[in-house]
């Protein structure tokens, strides 16, 4: 192992004391916790970062350790983050962070890469990998956790509030007629997974009762706007069916 390699799998735990105390004060409180996946193939890192993060309350971490490994985790783990080394033996980071972005499941989940090949200054300043903030190595704690609110608090501006079942049925009936738009269908798929196969059942009722879309829509749960576009698409295509495709001139 070079001695730069030995270096970026230092991590800087001096500082974490005052941080993390002050830090899991409350943490209680937090019903939820926010899934983390820590990919770097340095065993004691990866278990040392997970003791730390889920001392706090807030996190539930899971490690891999094996970069071959860490796009099929991250699909079964659904992290609402994932700390990623740039620099493994297996495979090398970027080419992970690529894979993950084509996936349309996991294409939003934030990536924070993790590296000893810029400086702390570097770091500091913002810089950006493949479009991913950057921590340098060796990290520090509190500078860790700051980086992952950080990132998890503009997922979260986003995402924007979480449907509820009632809210993805709406949804559904307007899915099955192609009544929405590109970014809503990327947060209907989100819940639907979401949701599991209670939504699958849903949507398949969906199908098989899309004549009466407009009808089953609760005016207390349904935007005037969701209404007027659901019926507006219900009134063209009863006109299609009345008077064929309109023939342009």
């Amino acid at each position: 192992m070079t001695e730069a390699f030995a270096y970026e799998n230092k991590w800087d735990t001096a500082a974490r004391t005052p941080a993390l105390e002050a830090l899991s004060v409350g943490s209680s409180a937090v019903e939820e916790k926010r899934r983390i996946l820590i990919v770097d193939d340095d065993r004691d890192s990866t278990h040392l970062i997970k003791i730390l993060l889920e001392k706090i309350g807030s996190y539930l971490v899971l490690e891999e350790n094996d970069a071959t490994k860490a796009h099929q985790n991250a699909r079964n783990f659904r992290p609402d983050l994932i700390l990623l080394d740039i620099m493994m033996p297996q495979r090398d980071g970027g080419d992970i962070a690529a894979q993950i972005e084509a996936d349309p499941g996991l294409q939003r989940t934030p990536i924070v890469f993790l590296t000893a090949l810029i400086t702390k200054a570097e770091a500091k300043a913002g810089l950006h990998i493949q479009g991913h903030p950057v921590l340098a190595k060796p990290i520090n704690i509190p500078e860790l956790i700051n980086k992952i609110e950080e990132n998890l608090s503009m997922h979260d501006i986003w995402r924007g509030s979480k449907m509820n079942f009632e809210e993805f049925q709406n949804q559904s009936r307007l899915y099955v007629i192609g009544a929405l738009e590109p970014e809503e269908v990327e947060e209907f798929e989100r819940e639907r997974k979401k949701f599991g196969k209670k939504a699958e059942g849903f949507v398949t009722q969906s199908y098989a009762l899309h004549k009466a879309f407009a009808l089953s829509l609760r005016p207390a749960k349904a935007s005037a706007a969701i209404k007027e576009r659901l019926m507006s698409m219900v009134r063209e295509r009863k006109r299609r069916q009345l008077c064929g495709p309109a023939v342009s001139q």
